[in-house]
């Protein structure tokens, strides 16, 4: 079953975050709730709303993760990868979303700044007014709307395998990022060539891969190929990329 989620406007959104700003991750507990006045609902979809209890489900398990990682009062820099990598699987697992839902800003705008505040805020400290907007809004950059798109779209097993930066390389760029075929096939070709040639500077190997990639693009419609073509042409790219690195 898929489900309806909650919106918040962003007009409503930039008022909490100027509000939380001014608190720490374990003041916002107490901010924390799994409704909100202001939100509202999709009012003609066809879907059931979402539960209580599959939102409280969320906020348990992932202040759980984040409980491993230092939350609420130590930093996260040294152990963001494996929380995103945990919380992305939580969300892909739990949520029960649509994709179409899943590109509503307003809908990760209420996970974040109604449901878990506090796990917003501490993944994203509030050192930059700018950085918080595109974390904390339900834009692509959102601290959730990523990494659930992660998991969607590359899968949990290939993205535990990626660096951070590697899976940046894939998922911010939205002739790739968008499509979930191109991007999980990219994803198995470049650790593929990893794996087969230990010791290449890896995220140098994926950045010209993908500089290859975008310079086809406007010419192959990537996302129409059939699986065996977009592989063979995946292997050509990586392994001109893998020229240019070695």
């Amino acid at each position: 079953m898929a489900y309806l989620y909650p919106r918040l406007e962003a007009a409503v959104a930039a008022k909490l975050i100027a509000e939380y700003s001014n608190y720490s991750p374990r003041q916002l507990v107490s901010y924390s709730a799994l409704s909100h006045p202001q939100a509202s609902i999709y009012p003609t979809g066809a879907k059931a709303t979402v539960p209580t209890a599959v939102l409280e489900k969320l906020q348990i398990a992932i202040r759980h993760v984040a409980g491993s990682y230092g939350y609420p009062d130590q930093g996260r820099t040294r152990t963001a990868t494996p929380f995103d990598q945990q919380v992305g699987t939580i969300l892909a697992e739990t949520m029960e979303i649509l994709p179409a839902d899943a590109a509503q800003e307003e809908i990760w705008s209420f996970l974040s700044l109604v449901v878990l505040p506090d796990v917003a805020f501490w993944r994203w400290p509030n050192t930059d007014a700018k950085e918080n907007y595109e974390r904390i809004l339900g834009r692509p950059r959102n601290v959730f709307r990523r990494l659930w798109w992660r998991s969607y779209c590359i899968g949990d097993d290939l993205s535990s395998q990626l660096l951070e930066d590697e899976a940046v390389g894939i998922m911010e760029r939205p002739t790739f990022g968008s499509c979930r075929s191109v991007a999980r096939a990219t994803a198995a070709a470049h650790l593929r060539f990893v794996q087969e040639n230990p010791g290449i500077p890896r995220t140098e190997l994926l950045r010209q891969a993908m500089k290859r990639l975008r310079r086809i693009s406007p010419v192959i419609t990537l996302y129409a190929l059939p699986a065996a073509e977009l592989n063979a042409l995946l292997d050509e790219i990586f392994g001109a990329a893998l020229q240019a690195v070695a």
